[in-house]
Formats: structure tokens, sequence, C-alpha cells
């Protein structure tokens, strides 16, 4: 699949959504008005744009903000003029409201100081990782610094620190029994919202067993 964007377009902070679309679709590069369509090129692309990072990572590379800025860019470069921009529109999910927008740039920096208090990953033991990604995660999902997104990018983000400390990329077990998986993942986020990682703590430590599960290297 060869992804061709159109020519750039304006810049339409009133106008975010693909004019067809009926409000499904968000303004795009390539100009789909499917649903379903935009979920498999949102899908292609993210697996295209992880390839290449776990190939060519910094073990060392300490994580923030504007890295991960980057990698939202390098996933949704070609597909939203969005794509590494932190968002100007409040959002929320049920009854989590997520960092509103004039309080950004004060989030922001408590993410990056999370970051820098968690990375790099470069030798950590199995236990202090779990810490990490949980506390990571948390923090990154509860700001939603972009538009479209931010699930993936934080899982984006935990497998690149699982990978610094020398282990696989999590699998947080959604092929299965979505509903109740991802019931418990929401679960355990909201209660990191409210500083108690412990839950998600457990969510982490399941994803990396999977993850080892997966993959054919030597057990540590």
């Amino acid at each position: 699949m060869v992804v061709s964007p159109r020519d750039p377009l304006p810049d339409r902070r009133g106008d975010e959504f693909e004019p067809g679309s009926d409000g499904l679709v968000l303004r795009n590069l390539l100009g789909i008005t499917d649903p379903q369509l935009a979920d498999r090129a949102e899908a292609f692309l993210l697996r295209e744009a992880q390839a290449e990072s776990f190939r060519t990572f910094p073990a060392d590379r300490r994580f923030d903000v504007e890295l991960i800025q980057a990698l939202h860019r390098s996933w949704l470069g070609n597909l939203y003029p969005f794509a590494g921009e932190i968002r100007t529109v409040d959002l929320s999910k049920g009854a989590v409201r997520f960092a509103p927008v004039p309080y950004m740039e004060g989030s922001l920096r408590g993410l990056d100081a999370v970051l820098a208090e968690q990375t790099p990953c470069t030798g950590m033991e199995r236990e202090a990782l779990v810490r990490a990604v949980a506390r990571v995660h948390g923090e990154l999902v509860l700001v939603h610094p972009f538009r479209e997104g931010n699930g993936r990018i934080a899982r984006w983000v935990a497998d690149l620190m699982s990978l610094q400390a020398g282990y696989p990329p999590l699998d947080w077990g959604f092929g299965g029994d979505t509903d109740a998986v991802r019931e418990r993942y929401f679960a355990a986020l909201r209660r990191a919202f409210l500083t108690d990682y412990v839950p998600l703590e457990a969510l982490v430590a399941e994803a990396l067993d999977r993850g080892e599960g997966a993959t054919t290297d030597p057990p540590r």
C-alpha cells in the first residue's frame, strides 16, 4: 500500500471533519470519508512506523514530549494535517475529562517531568520496568496531547520502553475478549488518574508476560 497525500490542506481549526463524512472522519490528507477506511489507514501506518522505530530507537534515549510528538508525526503525518501537533480542542471519554486545553502547557511540563524520571529504561529490572511503564502510560493517557491516537501512542511508548530494557513489545491482549479486556484496561487507567497505579502495573506485567510468550528469544 502506497500512501500519496494530496496537497496540504489549509489550517482550519474550526472545521475538523472531512467534508462528506457526516462528521465521522477527521479532516485528512487523503480525502477519506469512510470511517472503516480511515481506521485501516491508521492501523497500516502505525504498523509501518512502529516497525521502523523498533529497529532504530536508541537504547539510551530519554523520552520527552518532543520525542512523542515526533513519533505521532511519523505515524500519522501522511494522513492528518495535525499529526505531531498538540491538540487545541478539549477531549473526554465517559466521565473522564482529559487535560483541558487552557492547562495543557502545565500538563505537558508534568508529563516531561515523569518521562525524565522514568526513562531511559536501559538496564532496568523487570519490576522497575513495570512500574515505569505504568507511571508513564497513565500520565500520557491522562494528558491526551493529540487530537487522535493517544491510547495507541501511549502503548507504542510502552513498547519502546520495554525494548530499551531488553524485553519484547507488550501484548495487551486486545485481540481476544476485547470488551472485557478493554474495560479492565480503562478501569486501571481511571485508577492511575487518581495516582493508584497498582491495577495498571498488574496489566503491564501481564502484557509483558504475553509479549515474552510471543517471542522466539530464549527465556530470561
